[in-house]
């Protein structure tokens, strides 16, 4: 499981080293809590900016009706 937070994957190594899986498990975890939130957010705001753009592109009258 490759997350996109950086360095998390080394924080759960050195984790798991220590014998602590559950801070290893919760590192990632966090990690790709965090990956998808920004995944999401980039979703959110290209979905806004097509909604702009797609509404500059209507003349007056249809965006009137």
């Amino acid at each position: 499981m490759g997350s996109l937070a950086f360095g998390a994957d080394e924080a759960a190594e050195r984790f798991k080293r220590a014998n602590d899986d559950y801070s290893a498990i919760m590192v990632k975890a966090l990690a790709d809590r965090l990956a998808e939130a920004a995944r999401s957010r980039r979703v959110r705001s290209a979905a806004l900016w097509m909604k702009i753009q797609m509404s500059t592109m209507l003349s007056l009258p249809e965006r009137i009706v």
